[in-house]
């Protein structure tokens, strides 16, 4: 259960950082600074509520996967919880850079 929730928390807070320097971005440069474009055009057409729900479906769904997987493989869940974590921190990275 520990484990669960150390990815919760590392893999929210990873996709919250995202989320939040993509506002930043969105302020500044619009959707157009978006490189994906499902976000962008999800974005444009439904506003910031869809991004959130993306964002805490992708954390439930790694969490979900991670507690499954763990019982018995366990590097695969590591690499779950890794992978989950990583493009959330690569995503805010990019965003930041975008508002450089």
């Amino acid at each position: 259960m520990a484990a669960v929730l150390g990815v919760f928390i590392a893999v929210g807070a990873a996709q919250a950082s995202d989320l939040l320097t993509f506002l930043g971005m969105m302020g500044l440069h619009g959707p157009a600074a978006e490189m994906n474009p499902l976000v962008g055009r999800a974005f444009v057409e439904f506003g910031v509520p869809i991004v959130v729900a993306f964002k805490v479906g992708l954390i439930l769904f790694v969490v979900a996967t991670f507690s499954i997987v763990a019982r018995r493989y366990q590097r695969v869940a590591a690499v779950v919880a890794t992978v989950g974590t990583v493009v959330g921190l690569v995503g805010a990275y990019s965003n930041v850079v975008a508002m450089s």
